[in-house]
């Protein structure tokens, strides 16, 4: 019984330990998340970007043939 009672705080500290750090990974893992869709993000803004400027060029060597 003395040992069993010894061992219980142990074991809860060792438990709010490991959800502490299960926590931490799962906050890591959504930051990381977050960043990739923030870069997905940008990089469709940067193709749309280009492709506009694409389109601009395009239209303005269309309109230097007709003059």
């Amino acid at each position: 019984m003395p040992t069993s009672a010894a061992k219980a705080p142990a074991r809860n500290s060792e438990l709010q330990q490991t959800m502490a750090a299960a926590a931490a990974a799962a906050a890591a893992a959504a930051a990381a998340a977050a960043a990739a869709a923030a870069a997905a993000a940008a990089a469709a803004a940067a193709a749309a970007a280009a492709a506009a400027a694409a389109a601009a060029a395009a239209a303005a060597a269309a309109a230097a043939a007709a003059a």
